[in-house]
């Protein structure tokens, strides 16, 4: 079906004397017949964030076909999975959608079972179904938080630069990157004399204290 169109040229001839001629070339159209279904080279998979807008885009699945014109066009629909209806489809081009705010508390993993038909007479569907698998992902929309409300450190005095005295306990209620947390002192006047590790959270002395000399 991908074989190029063929050509003829065509002769007029009277029989007038002198006879005369025409010339006429054509092209000749092979019409395609709708003999084969349309079918998903792969399956596709994409992620949103949850707390999304209504409508979002998500990811396209693409159906194939054989056949040409009419015979390759596409309507897609959900077949499976969508039981909530938490999603649609585009049903041109096979895009899928959030059709409400996602959660992923209330669930993380979507698989969709995808049908395409196609626009032959009579029309053909996909003999196996292709799937979307979609993510939800977390929303940073939890601010991390000291597990105490009040931070009381002690370190003995006399002891040498570089002493670790502390550690600071935090936590954050998101997953994946929104609960990489890293530490660091706000200057002040006393901001010098600490270090604090970006990473653990672990105050270290940047000097020897005296405590007579500390009010």
């Amino acid at each position: 079906e991908s074989e190029p169109l063929p050509k003829i040229e065509i002769m007029l001839r009277d029989f007038g004397d002198p006879s005369l001629t025409s010339y006429v070339n054509i092209t000749i159209a092979i019409l395609d017949r709708n003999d084969h279904n349309p079918y998903f080279p792969s399956n596709v998979s994409g992620t949103i964030i949850e707390f999304n807008s209504v409508g979002e885009l998500i990811v396209t699945i693409e159906a194939d076909d054989e056949d040409v014109g009419e015979n390759a066009r596409f309507t897609y629909a959900i077949y499976s999975g969508n039981d909530e209806e938490r999603f649609g489809i585009i049903p041109h081009n096979g895009t899928v959608f959030a059709a409400e705010v996602l959660n992923k508390t209330v669930q993380k993993y979507y698989q969709l079972g995808i049908m395409a038909v196609d626009h032959g007479e009579p029309a053909r569907y996909t003999q196996d179904l292709g799937y979307v698998n979609i993510e939800v992902l977390d929303f940073n929309d939890n601010a991390p938080s000291f597990i105490e409300s009040t931070l009381f450190a002690q370190l003995p005095e006399n002891r040498p630069a570089g002493t670790v005295f502390h550690h600071i306990n935090v936590t954050d209620s998101d997953v994946g990157s929104n609960s990489i947390l890293r530490f660091s002192i706000l200057e002040s006047e006393s901001s010098h004399q600490f270090i604090i590790d970006p990473i653990s959270g672990f105050l270290t002395s940047n000097e020897i204290f005296d405590a007579e000399n500390v009010t």
